[in-house]
């Protein structure tokens, strides 16, 4: 699992998330941090397919309810120049993804082959979200 994974988990098994205000948290310099978002959810045609690098990401719905859709990175098409400042690559849709409601305490990982496309919401009006989500910088060799 590597050490970053499991200083990630240990930090999500401390946190009063009831308490928890928009921003960064730095958990272990650069290599695992942590962001407090609040949006509202959006129609699917707004949000892109994404996949990271350097990072894994682990998603944890902490308020509201949205719609989260994966497919494999291999699966994806018309890729973006790699981000390096943000360690993102955008694709085209994937009418094939699979579709994941997320509701409170639901939790996801997405490792560099799980391409992710977030925020969508479940209805036909928006939904405010709170949303854990921890980068947590890979190891070599992952």
């Amino acid at each position: 699992m590597g050490a970053s994974m499991e200083k990630a988990i240990d930090y999500i098994a401390s946190l009063d998330t009831g308490n928890l205000q928009p921003g960064r948290y730095n958990v272990d310099r650069n290599d695992v941090y942590a962001l407090v978002q609040c949006y509202d959810t959006k129609p699917y045609g707004e949000s892109k397919f994404e996949t990271h690098d350097c990072y894994a990401d682990i998603q944890i719905l902490l308020e509201g309810e949205e719609l989260m859709y994966t497919a494999d990175r291999k699966d994806m098409s018309d890729p973006t120049s790699y981000n390096s400042e943000n360690d993102k690559t955008n694709y085209a849709d994937n009418k094939e993804a699979m579709c994941t409601h997320m509701k409170p305490g639901a939790v996801m990982i997405f490792y560099p082959e799980d391409a992710h496309k977030a925020s969508i919401r479940v209805g036909e009006q928006p939904v405010a979200v709170k949303k854990l989500l921890l980068k947590v910088r890979l190891e070599s060799g992952q």
